[in-house]
């Protein structure tokens, strides 16, 4: 959950986020992602969720089909809100530099207390 610090930094923005994360190495990835999703959504943001679209896609996808996927989603955000997992993850570093590469606004998720 994002800082009050944060929240007041983000609200009223009313941004596309793209949200990233750990995914193949983090079995609770999907609440991991909705728990975001809901918290993003309640500062006033959309939210382009990964995980669920994951879900809708062929079980046996290739994966560097569902990184053509996801550049294709970063596309159309104004920015990427990077899981505190994201370092873990090479999908989210490519996504990172991706989004990085366009322009987009990069957020990093924070601990509830941590320092901004």
């Amino acid at each position: 959950m994002p800082s009050a610090r944060e929240i007041i930094i983000l609200r009223g923005l009313d941004m596309r986020v793209y949200i990233s994360g750990a995914i193949s190495a983090d079995r609770g990835y999907y609440q991991k992602f909705l728990n975001a999703e809901v918290n993003m959504k309640k500062i006033g943001n959309e939210v382009v969720n990964p995980a669920r679209v994951a879900k809708s896609l062929p079980r046996n996808m290739e994966y560097e089909n569902h990184m053509i996927i996801d550049f294709a989603l970063i596309k159309t955000c104004d920015a990427i809100l990077l899981l505190r997992d994201w370092e873990t993850s090479d999908g989210s570093r490519r996504e990172k530099e991706f989004a990085e590469s366009l322009g987009k606004k990069i957020i990093y998720e924070r601990k509830k207390n941590e320092a901004v």
